[in-house]
């Protein structure tokens, strides 16, 4: 399978929290993944210029529900990677994945335009999150570690996918939930 770039635009508050998942992706996913993972520090006044210029030059999604986000499983399928089938354009050369509380992540994208344009990927669950470290959170949200697990499963990583949602849970009875 090709390799997939993913990137973890994280908040600044979640580099210091327990309970970032974003943590176990990056630990997980080593160099040698097909899933190469990167982590980027959300910077309202002064964007990460690498990323900007990455986002200029290729073509990306940013997995977030919206009005007309394509579903995940649609653009990640077999069928569409290398297809050239990302609604009207090519697959995606990454993803960016806004790694923050749900609250924090809808601020995020409300102050960075350069995320507005781009197309908008869906990730369909099946059942509630598995999620227990943080309260007040959106019904059917997933966390970091829950929607790259999704994401690996639809690029056929199944191994990866269940080997993260295995390190989520040791995690959360780590820290006593």
């Amino acid at each position: 399978m090709a390799s997939m770039n993913l990137v973890l635009l994280t908040h600044s508050r979640e580099l210091e929290r327990p309970s970032n998942t974003g943590k176990l992706v990056t630990a997980l996913l080593t160099e040698h993944s097909p899933l190469q993972v990167r982590t980027v520090v959300w910077q309202r006044k002064q964007p990460c210029s690498l990323l900007l210029a990455q986002l200029a030059s290729e073509a990306w999604a940013l997995v977030y529900p919206g009005v007309g986000a394509i579903c995940s499983a649609k653009v990640l399928g077999s069928d569409n990677l290398g297809s050239g089938n990302l609604g009207n354009d090519n697959p995606p050369e990454g993803l960016i994945l806004l790694d923050a509380t749900w609250q924090e992540a809808q601020k995020m994208y409300n102050q960075s335009p350069y995320l507005h344009e781009l197309t908008k990927v869906l990730i369909e669950q099946k059942g509630p999150s598995v999620y227990r470290l943080r309260r007040n959170q959106k019904d059917y949200g997933l966390c970091t570690a829950e929607c790259v697990s999704t994401l690996l499963n639809q690029l056929g990583l199944r191994d990866d996918a269940e080997t993260l949602l295995q390190s989520l849970e040791i995690m959360q009875q780590g820290l006593g939930r």
